[in-house]
């Protein structure tokens, strides 16, 4: 039973370590500089805005804060 626990850890071990290996290589650079950029490059190919998404739309949530700014009061 020790023996499998020995093998077990020397095993994952030596995938943590491949794991590092692989991430800190020079090859994987560009690739992950271009992943780490993607949420901040702007995208025209999904049909809803930010600005929609925010709660400009007909949802409930985005009425009362809009009448609540407006000086109105919502008595719900």
């Amino acid at each position: 039973m020790d023996m499998a626990h020995a093998v077990w850890t020397v095993l994952l071990l030596v995938i943590f370590i491949g794991i590092v290996i692989w991430a800190w290589s020079g090859r994987q650079k560009q690739r992950f500089e271009r992943a780490a950029r993607a949420p901040l490059e702007e995208d025209d190919s999904h049909p809803h805005s930010v600005a929609g998404a925010a709660g400009e739309g007909g949802e409930p949530s985005a009425q009362r804060a809009t009448s609540s700014t407006r000086g109105e009061r919502n008595n719900d």
